[in-house]
């Protein structure tokens, strides 16, 4: 299908023509790109009429709790919630020589208000995991000790990510699977039913013209992955991550190390790795 041809492509354009670029030119042309548009967006729903604005809520059932989320003027809460994490992300790479404690801070704040809003989990703890790896990283990059442990940590994000994504849908009995399919919101059903049934080929198939009974789609960017874009390209990006962050942490690039171990854990609940959204920007670190 074209959205497969298009992200496949994209994907493969970063990967490629990244090298040589400035990130932090770049970085920084796209922070205020995205911080006016997330600006503009979030703001003028506040003025829009009743029926369409942030007053609109959606009720969901989440965690067992009836409650009112807010998209704040975008399709989804959880698109909401990526889009600042994106900003942050941006940010926290292009102001990392001036970044202090209590910018983290500021940042943990703003993220805990917007999540009233959108309950957006995924979001929430993304944005936590961040600033949490950035805190850990500057304290263990002058101790030896410290680095070593950080160092394993970071190599084994991928594999460990990577094996929750395919394994956890597929080996948790009926009861432990309702469980934690909670906490995943839903979203490791659709990863099972593909886990299980596939199909799996090497280079991708249109995986959502296959009729299915019920709700069927992926949110899990490695499961995306393996079923649109086949199992070579799954094996071919997956390898090409691990390197690059074994590179990073030889260069002790710590700011690009917890973006994209970010990205990793938010990769196993939200399709954004590798789509059209180009929430990802340890992409272009990988690239790099």
């Amino acid at each position: 299908s074209s959205d497969v041809c298009s992200s496949d492509l994209i994907t493969a354009m970063i990967i490629i023509g990244a090298k040589g670029i400035p990130m932090k030119k770049m970085a920084t042309a796209w922070l205020w790109i995205w911080l006016s548009g997330f600006a503009f967006v979030t703001i003028s729903s506040f003025g829009r009429g009743i029926e369409t604005s942030w007053w609109a809520r959606d009720v969901r059932e989440k965690f067992g709790i009836t409650m009112q989320s807010s998209a704040l003027g975008y399709t989804n809460h959880s698109v909401t919630h990526m889009t600042f994490l994106m900003c942050v992300c941006l940010f926290i790479y292009c102001f990392q020589d001036k970044l202090k404690k209590k910018d983290l801070l500021k940042i943990f704040a703003i993220n805990i208000f917007l999540f009233l809003y959108t309950f957006s989990a995924t979001g929430v703890a993304s944005c936590i995991i961040c600033i949490i790896c950035i805190a850990l990283l500057r304290c263990s990059e002058s101790n030896e000790t410290g680095w070593k442990t950080m160092r394993i940590v970071s190599m084994l994000a991928l594999p460990v990510c990577v094996a929750a994504a395919i394994l956890l849908p597929v080996v948790l009995t009926a009861g432990a699977f309702s469980k934690v399919d909670s906490l995943f919101t839903g979203r490791l059903r659709c990863s099972r039913e593909y886990l299980v049934s596939g199909p799996y080929t090497l280079f991708g198939c249109r995986i959502y013209d296959i009729p299915r009974n019920g709700y069927f789609f992926l949110d899990s960017s490695y499961v995306t992955v393996m079923a649109q874009l086949g199992i070579v390209t799954f094996v071919t990006v997956m390898c090409l991550y691990e390197f690059a962050v074994y590179k990073m942490i030889k260069k002790k690039q710590i700011y690009e190390i917890a973006i994209t171990i970010t990205a990793l854990v938010g990769g196993l609940t939200e399709p954004y790795m590798f789509n059209t959204s180009m929430k990802n920007l340890s992409l272009f670190f990988i690239g790099a």
